[in-house]
């Protein structure tokens, strides 16, 4: 399995070499941007070539897009704000998308037993036969286009584009020949070590670890490693539907159980109180 990493910086020779790899029915795994970011430079973005390795993908069913993918499901981002002492503060980050897994196939290896995947400033896919999407954003997701507005203080910049909502995909998968199989995610940076810290989750390795070990063809192996592997966190939760949950938590946790302590609370007084008055009309 070829590691295809930032794809879309290759050249036209190191295409030709990706496509003969391909050709001879091996498999590889291609992570792109459409829209690079700089975090040393105050996110200064320039948009990144993606045109030799387009046509390479097309051929096989699998259109890149264009732009920066947001989501009303994402992560936070911690920013450090100076005066006369530093703040760490967390701002929610729509161009963070967090893949929910009810928005994963059931049917392919890699995502039956879904980890999670959490992707920064990513693009979107498209696919056609024989290629398919096996993991997409919700449909409450929105595509930024140039001029970019990534800074996390910004909200109303960064929801400039979102009166256009959509579902897009961000993993595809396709059999390149006889034997060979390949996979896109959408995401340059989803496995660089600074972003992985920042979200503190590793389930991006997991899912990696998946795609790789379908691409080599041992389902059998995958299988195993993730067997009862399922991601529990509220934060999976989007729109309306973690809002719900969240209230129920709240009700629950700040009405219900307390009202049922003091209910329990009450009656164990009332016992007492009536033992004691028995006892004294017993003594009387």
């Amino acid at each position: 399995v070829l590691l295809v990493l930032s794809a879309h910086q290759l050249g036209a020779r190191a295409v030709e070499q990706v496509s003969d790899h391909l050709e001879r029915g091996n498999s590889a795994l291609f992570t792109l941007d459409h829209v690079e970011v700089d975090v040393e430079a105050e996110l200064e973005t320039w948009e990144a070539r993606t045109g030799g390795v387009r046509p390479l993908l097309a051929s096989r069913g699998i259109v890149v897009g264009d732009g920066i993918l947001l989501d009303e499901s994402h992560n936070r981002i911690i920013v450090e704000e100076q005066g006369e002492f530093t703040l760490r503060q967390a701002y929610a980050y729509p161009p963070w998308p967090v893949v929910l897994e009810q928005y994963t196939s059931d049917l392919h290896p890699a995502t039956a037993r879904f980890p999670g995947l959490e992707l920064f400033w990513p693009t979107w896919l498209e696919a056609t036969e024989p290629a398919s999407i096996i993991a997409a954003s919700t449909p409450q997701a929105w595509v930024m286009r140039a001029p970019y507005a990534l800074e996390p203080r910004d909200e109303g910049g960064q929801r400039r584009d979102s009166g256009v909502r959509g579902q897009y995909g961000v993993v595809a998968v396709a059999q390149a020949d006889e034997s060979g199989r390949i996979a896109v995610v959408a995401d340059a940076d989803f496995l660089q070590d600074r972003f992985l810290e920042a979200t503190g989750s590793l389930v991006n390795v997991e899912f990696a670890l998946n795609l790789l070990q379908w691409l080599s063809s041992d389902e059998e192996l995958l299988e195993i490693r993730t067997r009862g592997t399922r991601t529990l966190r509220l934060s999976r939760l989007a729109g309306p539907e973690r809002q719900a949950v969240l209230r129920l938590s709240q009700v629950v946790n700040v009405g219900l159980v307390p009202a049922l302590v003091g209910l329990f609370g009450l009656i164990r007084l009332r016992r007492r109180v009536r033992r004691g008055a028995a006892g004294t009309g017993d003594r009387g």
